[in-house]
């Protein structure tokens, strides 16, 4: 199978990393609110958008897929 863009976002839907930013503020000792987390999480998925499937592939450690050649190189040309 040869994975693209739109399956490692659908993929990416999957996760919430909410508590993440969450626990993460707080344990740097700069503590933010659950609603604050969940805007960065929004944020986070959004620039998941703007990613190259080679950033897919390291973010969520498929490197030993196949990604469709033909999207990666029309990403690389706009």
């Amino acid at each position: 199978m040869k994975y693209n863009k739109k399956l490692f976002l659908e993929y990416a839907s999957a996760f919430d990393y909410t508590e993440d930013f969450h626990y993460s503020a707080e344990q740097n000792g700069k503590p933010i609110t659950w609603e604050q987390a969940e805007k960065q999480n929004d944020e986070y998925m959004k620039s998941m958008e703007n990613w190259s499937l080679k950033d897919f592939q390291e973010h969520f450690e498929f490197r030993k897929f196949d990604i469709d050649e033909n999207e990666q190189a029309s990403e690389q040309k706009g």
